[in-house]
């Protein structure tokens, strides 16, 4: 894990040098050049993958909110991470089907601990644009997955170690 946030850095000050070669006014002088170091520099902490000694670090200091996106047990991953998140602090859960996110509002409701569950079908729809003209293309899926909303009220379990 070492020598990749060594390379990220490396990364980094190479993209930094390059912006301010490119851009005169980004020079070390002025504040627009300090912000646009702290943006590489945040840029290159978010491409390394962190340990995980760091992700139990973050789980420790609480989260302000939770949004999952995975094709794994979404049940038991909300199970684990739903003690982490501070009290109003938003959920959000996507999926490809609405039946795991049936499942998940069940379970949701029945812990007791978030309020306003809501399951919304996200909708993409290609057009084909001609002269004078447009129509939805036909031959496509409209519907793009289903997303989960809730508020997360209280923790009726301490997180885990």
């Amino acid at each position: 894990h070492t020598e990749s946030a060594v390379e990220g850095k490396v990364s980094a000050e190479n993209d930094l040098e390059n912006l301010k070669a490119s851009d005169p006014d980004l020079g070390d002088g002025n504040s627009g050049g300090q912000a646009l170091e702290a943006v590489v520099r945040d840029s290159a902490r978010l491409r390394v993958r962190p340990t995980l000694g760091i992700l139990k670090e973050w789980l420790r200091e609480g989260c302000d909110s939770l949004v999952v996106a995975a094709s794994c047990d979404t049940l038991r991953l909300l199970d684990i991470l739903l003690p982490y998140i501070s009290p109003s602090g938003p959920i959000v859960v996507y999926s490809s089907t609405i039946e795991t996110l049936a499942e998940v509002r069940i379970a949701l409701v029945r812990s007791g601990c978030v309020a306003r569950i809501q399951i919304h079908e996200t909708f993409l729809q290609n057009h084909q644009v001609l002269q004078g003209r447009s129509h939805p293309k036909m031959n496509e899926h409209a519907t793009a997955g289903y997303i989960l909303s809730a508020i997360k009220l209280f923790s009726d379990h301490p997180p885990r170690e």
